[in-house]
């Protein structure tokens, strides 16, 4: 918080000032602390509308609130993407004299990532070997009991996404527009958000302060382009495990069913305008980057289009070992797409990897079946065709 509130950077963006904290439970405290400066606001986390706890943040705000809430988180993260004058990745540190650099990358819950690194590439390629180590102390150790868990991932599974994913790595190298270096805030959420309460109930509310930086990271824009965790959405049905990411939304093509119960049918609709929601988050945070920064690049006035499939391989890479199980179809799918139909452009020009958010065989019989075309490398006549 402190870089937020010295660096001059982020004139829009009020944090709380700190005097002391401790982060274990022998402190004198007895518990893990913060004192800080008493700002006076309003934080949107409990279920105000439903008993349910999944109606929370801003599932849990009237309707007729939601859009100035959407276009003022737009606003904040605009605010926190102008570049840092930074060179490598990973999550600020500061020394006795009260100098900022950028240390290890760090996760929210404190594990260290490794690094700092140069570049994306050298991030991902550190993160994947360690992610293989693990995956091979793992299955070397998997008992008759643990093998169901693993859905019958085999070390040959293991090798193959390994190498899948190796190979994938410069097919991902980030175009220029979305490289600058910026400052994340891994758990940006309404929870986390102090509104002024005077101006809550117009159409420009005003933010008080941001709290809980902690596991604050340096990133490339592309991979800190990710919506607050109010606006994201998983699958109703957690089967397949694979449509859920906790970096990238799931954008549902389901419109419910007449039949369905009064609860599903509500949490439908507002899985629906969480959708629409989203869209208009993505076009305020452009309009903002040119009000702001005087940003008018095209690239990065739709980052939040552009950044869905770079968020979804740098969760892979950086998420260990089991993430190369839960999303092993995407893995596989994906190397192929690129063999088959390589990449877009950007609008500067730029190579851009592209793709769907939600493979269509996973929810949906598949229009053309990519799993066939491993099992025809080996076949004469070349690849299989839908």
């Amino acid at each position: 918080m402190r870089f937020v509130r010295e660096s001059g950077l982020y004139p829009d963006v009020s944090v709380p000032q700190v005097y002391a904290w401790n982060t274990i439970f022998e402190s004198p405290a007895g518990a893990p602390y913060v004192l800080m400066d008493f700002i006076k606001g309003k934080a949107f986390d409990l279920a105000a509308r439903h008993d349910s706890g999944w109606y929370r943040g801003l599932r849990a705000v009237p309707e007729s609130q939601q859009v100035a809430l959407v276009k003022a988180m737009a606003r904040l993260k605009a605010s926190l993407s102008k570049p840092v004058p930074f060179t490598e990745i990973g999550s600020l540190v500061v020394d006795s004299s009260g100098t900022f650099s950028v240390g290890p990358l760090m996760a929210i819950h404190g594990e260290s990532l490794g690094g700092p690194y140069k570049s994306v590439e050298d991030m991902w390629h550190e993160s994947h070997e360690e992610c293989l180590l693990g995956g091979i102390e793992e299955c070397c150790d998997r008992t008759e009991e643990s093998f169901l868990s693993f859905e019958r991932f085999t070390p040959h599974d293991l090798m193959d996404r390994y190498q899948k994913l190796s190979a994938l790595i410069p097919h991902f190298k980030i175009p220029e527009p979305y490289t600058p270096l910026v400052l994340h805030h891994p758990d940006l959420a309404l929870r986390n958000i102090f509104f002024d309460e005077e101006s809550l109930l117009s159409d420009d509310p005003k933010v008080a302060c941001v709290i809980d930086w902690s596991g604050a990271q340096i990133l490339p824009l592309m991979l800190a382009s990710c919506f607050p965790l109010d606006m994201m959405t998983t699958p109703i049905c957690q089967d397949p495990a694979e449509g859920a990411w906790y970096s990238v939304p799931y954008d549902s093509t389901y419109f419910g069913d007449p039949d369905e119960n009064e609860a599903a049918a509500k949490r439908i609709r507002c899985e629906i305008r969480l959708f629409y929601l989203r869209g208009l988050f993505g076009a305020h945070y452009g309009q903002q980057i040119v009000k702001l920064h005087q940003d008018s690049d095209l690239p990065r006035a739709t980052v939040y289009l552009d950044a869905q499939y770079y968020l979804k391989f740098h969760e892979v890479m950086m998420g260990g070992f089991h993430g190369w199980i839960i999303h092993r179809r995407w893995i596989s799918e994906t190397y192929w797409r690129l063999q088959m139909m390589p990449t877009g452009n950007s609008a500067s020009g730029e190579r851009l990897v592209i793709g769907p958010d939600v493979y269509r065989s996973t929810i949906e019989p598949a229009v053309v079946d990519l799993g066939l075309l491993e099992e025809s490398r080996s076949c004469p006549g070349g690849y299989a065709r839908g």
